[in-house]
């Protein structure tokens, strides 16, 4: 039976809460960025939630020597969640 690791996903989640808040931060200060900026920023934000799902099952030890394709894999769109 998997268990969730509630490490992994909190730290993830948290580090999207925060892209967000700084996104939104940045927008009510009328500091637009510029498309580019804006598509940096909302990239960062979905690696974490990506992260935070995909890995939602893995080891906290496997997940602290993170490899090179783990991290692509792991940062990418979910594969297992139905669009709605």
């Amino acid at each position: 039976m998997n268990v969730l690791n509630w490490t992994v996903i909190i730290s993830n989640l948290g580090e999207a809460i925060e892209q967000l808040a700084e996104i939104e931060h940045q927008l009510e200060r009328g500091a637009l960025p510029t498309p580019e900026q804006f598509e940096v920023q909302i990239q960062h934000a979905f690696h974490h939630l990506n992260f935070a799902w995909n890995a939602r099952y893995v080891s906290t030890e496997v997940f602290s020597r993170l490899t090179d394709q783990q991290f692509h894999e792991w940062g990418a769109y979910p594969t297992d969640l139905e669009t709605l």
